[in-house]
């Protein structure tokens, strides 16, 4: 599985946006933040990036945000979306909505249901994810 280079931006045809990406220690799964980028972009980078996943991926159109599980039996990759990101509190938001769903999608792999016995073990993981994501949105804004 190909994993781009940390915070650059990436030219998919006629197609410009940025992404970042970064280890999550404890779940050993690897979180990919893609911002500032349309349906069409998006669609050629999977095809092009992750092509044995072309099949599974639903379709794109409307969207302003998506997450996706991208995972073979040596790596999990988990892929956030963001149409737009310009550091309103809306887009903060947005992006925090679809960490949730990465964090949820990570942690039922791993056979934890969302419950009271589990809710701190998601509050962690979510909130590693968001700060993450937004760690490496910023890289992207020097």
């Amino acid at each position: 599985m190909k994993t781009p280079r940390l915070s650059s931006p990436h030219f998919v045809r006629a197609h410009r946006f940025w992404t970042g990406w970064f280890e999550e220690p404890v779940y050993s799964a690897t979180v990919q933040v893609c911002w500032d980028v349309d349906t069409k972009g998006m669609e050629s980078y999977i095809a092009r990036t992750f092509p044995e996943y072309v099949g599974a991926i639903p379709r794109l159109d409307p969207w302003c945000a998506w997450s996706l599980e991208l995972s073979d039996k040596q790596h999990e990759l988990y892929l956030i979306c963001l149409r737009k990101f310009e550091w309103t509190p809306d887009d903060i938001g947005t992006l925090a909505h679809e960490c949730l769903h990465t964090t949820a999608s990570m942690l039922r792999s791993r056979g934890l249901s969302f419950n009271k016995q589990t809710e701190e073990a998601y509050a962690y993981l979510h909130d590693s994810l968001v700060r993450r994501c937004l760690t490496e949105m910023q890289k992207a804004r020097r």
